[in-house]
């Protein structure tokens, strides 16, 4: 199965972007960690320039590496020896890269779009970390209002407009028991990594807010935690007047990488933050058949059951990715005829699933011809 690396190049690889040097710095992708045991057939490495290279495990068949700046490149004999070759997953790879293929632009549209109808929870899904922290930062750019803020700001004083909780994605597959919700939501929120630095800025005002909520919980009783949690966030979301607080008109909570949240915390929640609190939650795919599953009846029975999740259309741009991601994913042993992709371009307008499974058969008819 492919790393979690060459995941996030999935993502990569749908931006415009032809040099593989420049991907790997945008994402954050190691060279010396993130590229073992990936099929990075074909692939020009360009003027890739890095301490250390490690290919352990990769098959480079076909990749050019005549221009990287590197002191070590390791696993290069091994990479392109006949007997450390991977068995053969091509069409695998390929179908479990189209049906984990997610369209960031509509996700973000959806949020906006849901948010401004309905007071409800917005919720989106990404595949890997990397687009994990993609649409992450695109959400926040789009509701972090953050003009406010500057040197020496005391943010803490005139109550927060926005506030994002971040919890990095885990590689792990779990199935996630709409009983146990508030578990999973304060074990994520009590993480070290809660509000990691992702390239949203300014850093340090949200840093010490979501602090300041984690440092005031009693950790142990739930009931205690969602009161602590409640009582803390609605401070931060509000502003000193006469000696009381007084909860600004409106604000916007991003939680990336948490659950769902229970009905139970949300109405407690909704009852001590009287104010437009919007809250949007960024959610691992892994979880997305789980809530859909027979309807939702059995998160509707625990979670919000109003969560806004529509269901996405194809648009064209999701051809033309699907396209690049079936050649990526197969190491360009996969090519489809114009023929192919102008079937799969019928399906713009109808349900993304239904473009994902015309691409699933595109590519598996290709592959056995």
């Amino acid at each position: 199965m492919r790393t979690e690396a060459l995941k996030a190049l999935f993502a990569l690889l749908e931006a415009d972007e032809d040099d593989f040097a420049v991907l790997l710095e945008r994402f954050g992708i190691d060279p010396a960690t993130d590229l073992q045991n990936c099929d990075l057939t074909g692939v020009n490495f360009g003027r890739l320039t890095a301490e250390t290279l490690d290919l352990t495990g990769s098959d480079i068949e076909g990749a050019d590496l005549s221009q990287v700046n590197c002191k070590r490149i390791l696993g290069i004999e091994a990479a392109t020896s006949p007997m450390a070759k991977r068995p053969e997953r091509t069409l695998d790879d390929v179908m479990l890269s189209i049906s984990r293929y997610q369209n960031s632009d509509w996700a973000l549209n959806q949020i906006i779009g849901a948010l401004e109808e309905t007071s409800a929870p917005a919720m989106a899904f990404y595949d890997s970390a990397a687009e994990q922290d993609l649409l992450t930062k695109r959400v926040c750019a789009h509701f972090g209002d953050s003009s406010y803020l500057r040197e020496g700001f005391n943010a803490h004083a005139s109550g927060l407009r926005f506030l994002w909780f971040y919890s990095k994605g885990s590689k792990a597959q779990f199935k996630l028991n709409p009983a146990f919700l508030d578990k999973v939501f304060f074990e994520a929120l009590r993480s070290s990594n809660t509000s990691d630095d992702i390239g949203i800025y300014p850093l340090a005002p949200n840093r010490s807010a979501v602090g300041r909520v984690k440092a005031g919980i009693r950790w142990g009783d739930y009931q205690e935690m969602r009161e602590d949690f409640v009582r803390n966030l609605r401070k931060e979301l509000s502003k000193p007047l006469e000696g009381g607080l007084v909860t600004i008109p409106s604000s916007t909570i991003v939680f990336s990488g948490f659950p769902p949240m229970s009905k139970r915390l949300y109405s407690e929640l909704r009852e001590k933050i009287h104010s437009r609190s919007r809250f949007i939650f960024l959610c691992s795919s892994t979880l997305e058949a789980q809530y859909e599953e027979g309807k939702g009846a059995l998160w509707r029975r625990q979670a919000v059951p109003a969560y806004s999740i529509g269901t996405p259309k194809a648009v064209e741009d999701d051809v033309h990715r699907l396209h690049k991601r079936i050649a990526a994913a197969s190491g360009g042993k996969i090519t489809l005829s114009t023929v192919a992709v102008n079937r799969m371009a019928n399906c713009v307008g109808e349900p993304l699933s239904e473009l994902k499974k015309q691409a699933m058969d595109e590519a598996r008819m290709c592959w056995v011809n």
